[in-house]
């Protein structure tokens, strides 16, 4: 059990924290040991796991100093005058209607295709709440992928809220909470999820245009309340009403009636679409392209499909592709986006030359089955060096791909130049830390993700150069 045991430690944490549709991110090495083990061994796997969360939670829990530094607090975040006056407007509007001895609340979301359950408005509706949100998402670099407001509205003759905790199930588990407050001031108090009224954690005097966030992978640890408005608040000039705007990222949960495009998994090829002649930008690979979100990527401009899965090698992802063209016949894919190699160099230890073929045909087989499209691969991003000969193999395999690339009117994508550092190594900054993992972090996602925002929205004349340069 000594194996299973390190493995169980090193990994608790992430099983936790993630869905069964992205297991596909652990270490490759503690999923062939899943697979591998006994049931009895596979309880025995549990019963450690349990343990170790139990152990690992109650650290953070009864760490007070560690999570009062998961709250930051900004008292002037909002400076704008008019950015606030247009803002409160547009939440004053929506809170308008008989008055009630309860706060009002609501859902402001992206898609409200994706949440069905919430009611939710389009944020599309509130553009002044949206540049807010945009304005968090550039300023700040924890909060790059929020794309959601909950909205409480407490009039000032309605007393705080009572205490209540983050709904973790629906937030994204890496996802932070950021929460600014519009309108009359009123104090936040923040107490961990087992504590009382009591049990000050820490309190902000929350102005209008105050910001507190709660750091990812913290929000199951708080419970938070806001209190009623002092004398002295109360006689303040100005709104009399309290928003309180809570920006976070939902996970969308996709079933066939809010699915625009499919109800594709991870882990699993698309069902058909079902528009003829629907045009889309398809992704299609390895797990580097998983965590990329169809709806981010295209911004209600572009119908963006994900068949990318976690492990892919290179006929894997052909296999893919014949698959997807399979069910959806009338579909014209306008681009294509590759990403393929990491999954083959592992198992390459003297030569990678023999790659060539199987990139050849991907390439012949992709320009048969999407005659329309541009196609566009990514080179490989740097791996984390666990054995003698990953570098090697990436540097080798980059140069064939581009080479490649150029024989077959392929647009190379060279994105290995963004993460790395001045030293030309890997940027810790940007990958899950973790010596055998080779994943991006939320941080690097986001970065990655960028990239192909740009190459789907601003890169429209296409002359054929195989290297498409990323500024």
């Amino acid at each position: 059990m000594s194996e299973v045991s390190g493995w169980c430690a090193s990994c608790s944490l992430a099983l936790l924290r993630l869905p069964m549709a992205e297991l596909s991110i652990l270490p490759k090495e503690f999923l062939d040991l899943v697979k591998r083990a006994e049931l009895h061994s596979l309880k025995k796997m549990c019963e450690v796991l349990r343990r170790e969360i139990e152990k690992r939670e109650d650290k953070v829990k009864n760490n007070i100093p560690e999570l009062r530094k998961s709250l930051v607090f900004e008292e002037s975040f909002i400076t704008e005058e008019v950015a606030r006056s247009s803002a409160l407007a547009e939440l004053e509007s929506l809170s308008s209607g008989p008055k009630t001895r309860q706060p009002k609340s609501f859902w402001l979301v992206s898609t409200p295709g994706d949440h069905p359950e919430l009611a939710a408005k389009s944020l599309s509706d509130f553009p002044s709440i949206t540049n807010m949100m945009n304005h968090l998402k550039e300023t700040k670099t924890v909060a790059t992928q929020v794309n959601t407001c909950f909205v409480t509205c407490m009039s000032h003759t309605q007393k705080g809220t009572s205490f209540k905790q983050e709904e973790v199930s629906k937030v994204c588990p890496d996802s932070p909470t950021c929460l600014i407050s519009l309108g009359a001031p009123r104090k936040v108090q923040f107490t961990t999820n087992t504590g009382n009224s009591n049990d000050d954690l820490s309190s902000y005097d929350m102005k209008n245009g105050s910001l507190v966030i709660i750091k990812p992978g913290y929000q199951p640890y708080f419970k938070h309340r806001a209190l009623s408005p002092t004398e002295k608040e109360d006689a303040n000039p100005g709104p009399r009403s309290t928003f309180l705007l809570y920006f976070r990222e939902l996970a969308i949960v996709r079933t066939p009636e809010n699915s625009p495009v499919s109800s594709t998994s991870r882990n699993s090829l698309p069902s058909p679409i079902n528009d003829n002649g629907s045009r889309v930008v398809l992704f299609a690979g390895d797990s580097h392209f998983t965590r990329l979100k169809p709806n981010l990527l295209g911004k209600n401009k572009f119908r963006v499909h994900n068949i990318s899965k976690g492990g892919s090698r290179i006929s894997d992802t052909q296999t893919s592709l014949e698959k997807f063209r399979e069910d959806n016949s009338d579909v014209i894919v306008q681009k294509l986006f590759l990403s393929v190699g990491t999954n083959d160099i592992r198992y390459c230890r003297y030569s990678i030359d023999h790659l060539s073929k199987h990139l050849k045909s991907l390439f012949l087989r992709a320009k048969n089955l999407f005659p329309h499209a541009h196609i566009f691969i990514q080179n490989l991003l740097p791996l984390p060096v666990n054995n003698p000969y990953v570098m090697h193999n990436v540097n080798s395999f980059n140069r064939l791909l581009m080479k490649t690339c150029e024989a077959n009117n392929v647009f190379f994508i060279d994105v290995l130049s963004k993460f790395i550092n001045q030293d030309g190594l890997r940027d810790a900054e940007l990958f899950v830390p973790n010596r055998f993992n080779c994943h991006l972090n939320r941080r690097g996602t986001g970065q990655l993700a960028r990239i192909y925002i740009t190459l789907i929205h601003k890169l429209s004349k296409f002359s054929f150069n195989p290297l498409v340069r990323i500024t």
